[in-house]
């Protein structure tokens, strides 16, 4: 089977998240999150929540330029929990309503720490659908100062804020972690697959949809070397090779 996973990019004021989303596993979650992404929800969102050593939490408020300086991302109808993949660090993962598995909507969070043991049976798991492939970006967010302003932002991370300063309407742009926006790098339904061999007297390739076959040929023994090749609509491709051996 050919795992080629969606490929998602958060563009943030702390530098570029590369996410892989985990198009199996959780295909209702990733669609749900895609939606997002597509229709430019997360344009201009703020990371709202942060707990060191547990999670950063994102896609529930966007910052505008004027009044309110917060206002609620549009959500879509809540998607259905897909729990199975553990919460551990760098995973990406759906917050939801407590005692309410179902009805996670636009807010994520990313497990700065393995957070399994909790999370992975609180409220019916906590629907775990892509990972961070580089987790810099993300730490250096969490090492960013909080600040606790009652009701939903009791764990707001800000730079160089000055105490005593309104939130928010009075917090410059700068003070807050901002992702200007999330684009799809790669998608998974946009790649076309190839396969050859090396040898067709001994083992000849075949793909369907995402299915990769090799038949050997009967009464023949020997090697060959199989390469798989992945296109995108950009004409980009990447390949995979490996040896087979028919005894």
């Amino acid at each position: 089977d050919l795992h080629v996973n969606t490929l998602v990019r958060m563009l943030t004021t702390m530098g570029n998240i590369d996410l892989e989303l985990f198009d199996d596993a959780a295909p209702q979650t990733v669609a749900n999150f895609l939606n997002y992404v597509n229709d430019g929800d997360y344009q201009r969102t703020i990371i709202h929540r942060s707990i060191p050593g547990f999670v950063i939490q994102g896609g529930g408020y966007q910052l505008q330029s004027g009044t309110p300086r917060l206002v609620p991302v549009p959500t879509d109808p809540p998607v259905v929990n897909e729990p199975g993949i553990s919460n551990t660090r760098g995973t990406l993962a759906m917050a939801k309503l407590p005692g309410d598995p179902n009805s996670a909507t636009s807010q994520w969070f990313i497990n700065l720490a393995d957070n399994g043991s909790n999370l992975d049976h609180q409220n019916g798991g906590f629907t775990v659908f892509g990972q961070v492939l580089d987790m810099t970006p993300v730490d250096a967010m969490a090492a960013v100062p909080t600040f606790d302003f009652g009701g939903t932002f009791t764990d707001v991370p800000l730079q160089n804020f000055v105490p005593g300063t309104t939130f928010p309407d009075d917090v410059p742009d700068a003070s807050f972690l901002v992702i200007d926006n999330m684009t799809v790098t790669r998608r998974r339904d946009h790649l076309s697959f190839t396969a050859t061999s090396s040898n067709l007297a001994v083992a000849t390739p075949a793909i369907t949809g995402t299915q990769l076959t090799i038949a050997p040929q009967v009464g023949i023994t020997g090697t060959a070397q199989i390469t798989v090749r992945a296109t995108d609509l950009d004409g980009h491709s990447v390949e995979f090779a490996f040896t087979v051996t028919v005894t």
